[in-house]
């Protein structure tokens, strides 16, 4: 009689965990597995990150019991991320829930933990001694970020800080480059040749005292029957069939301003061809690859591997980066949706400053970088860059 009591008590027992399960996850197949928070801790201000379960259309976050947003985004590792930013300093230990919904609104996945919330030290954005800025094509964040086919510019983001609500500010390309070099999109909405009447990063650059470059692969700087100046033209890329390779105006913004088109002696002082590189030669650097290594033309697999035999061998491994405060920015001139304008793009930020692996879920763009670079060398902001704030969170 005892035996079967026990028994009863064993099946009450095992009933009730069972049933517990149950409510805690309805209808669910597995869990999710938790990216960020990990280890029982959260740093303040980076985002929320969980692996869900295939058939996964959008998850639910949740922090204390309450829903803090949903995601659809989801990365070629099958990585759902949510940039949260929460009301006031967050401090303590926390319970973080995520939980998986099918297109169908069925909850198919659910996981828990509780993590110490972390503040994120503040930050100070040095005064650089140079300032690589890289700029790449139409891609948008999760094209490259979480992509397996991209292990150079992957280790890169791993390894140095990445900004993942960073955005490009218009359509098409043009007005993106623009916008980064002189705080406006001068109201273009085209890839169309302008010259324009109006201050730029150049002109702040030289102003201060500090030099300016622009290395621009496959650029002509000179007729190569006469020699004579020509100034940044080149034949233009059209048409997807013909040999990728060749530098497009649109894609360098400096050549569209009065006082670097027409004056010859300012254009050959400051445009400069890609096979001429010098990371010493100038203050600001802005490297402009060809329609091939950009990726606007060639996959993105191209464009990583390119990156991964010129970056190291040009500025990385050499004895300059190492003994300078120098850094460089890698972002692309725009993305495949409107969000925000130009929709959500990668900017990867490489400096001896930058805390490794450091991911921040402020939203930026590119009037932001603009800011940085004006902030480190205290210069005058330009245009929209007066409106908005550096990424001082990237340094220490």
């Amino acid at each position: 009689m005892r035996i079967w009591r026990w028994l009863l008590v064993a099946c009450v027992v095992v009933v009730g965990a069972v049933a517990s399960l149950w409510l805690l996850w309805p209808g669910q197949e597995r869990v999710l597995a938790w990216v960020n928070p990990s280890a029982g801790r959260y740093l303040e201000g980076a985002p929320l990150e969980v692996r869900a379960p295939q058939g996964t259309y959008e998850v639910r976050f949740e922090v204390d019991g309450r829903t803090v947003g949903v995601s659809d985004q989801r990365d070629p590792e099958g990585r759902f991320i949510l940039c949260w930013h929460p009301e006031g300093a967050l401090g303590g230990e926390h319970r973080f829930a995520a939980v998986a919904i099918r297109a169908d609104g069925r909850e198919i996945g659910y996981d828990a933990a509780r993590a110490e919330v972390v503040p994120r030290p503040g930050g100070h954005i040095p005064r650089f001694s140079h300032v690589y800025l890289i700029v790449f094509e139409n891609r948008n964040l999760h094209d490259i970020i979480g992509n397996p086919r991209l292990p150079y510019l992957n280790s890169l983001a791993a390894h140095y800080g990445l900004a993942v609500n960073y955005y490009a500010v218009a359509h098409p390309s043009e007005p993106n480059y623009l916008a980064l070099w002189s705080g406006s999109t001068q109201g273009v909405h085209n890839d169309l040749d302008y010259t324009f009447q109006a201050p730029h990063l150049g002109d702040e650059l030289e102003s201060s005292g500090r030099t300016w470059r622009v290395f621009a692969e496959n650029v002509q700087v000179r007729d190569p029957r006469t020699g004579a100046p020509v100034c940044g033209r080149a034949p233009f890329y059209h048409d997807p069939d013909d040999e990728p390779g060749l530098y497009v105006r649109s894609h360098e913004p400096a050549i569209s301003f009065a006082d670097v088109s027409g004056d010859r002696s300012s254009c050959l002082q400051h445009i400069t061809d890609f096979r001429h590189f010098d990371l010493s030669a100038a203050s600001f650097e802005l490297i402009v690859p060809n329609m091939c290594n950009d990726m606007h033309s060639c996959s993105e697999m191209h464009g990583d591997a390119w990156l991964r035999r010129w970056l190291p061998s040009h500025i990385l491994d050499t004895p300059t980066w190492q003994r300078t405060n120098s850094v460089i920015f890698i972002t692309w001139d725009e993305g495949t949706t409107p969000a925000h304008g130009g929709g959500q793009v990668p900017l990867i930020v490489i400096s001896h400053r930058t805390p490794a692996g450091y991911e921040s879920c402020r939203l930026y763009d590119h009037y932001a970088l603009l800011r940085t670079i004006e902030q480190s060398w205290r210069l005058p902001c330009l245009g929209e860059s007066c409106r908005t704030r550096g990424l001082t969170e990237f340094f220490r």
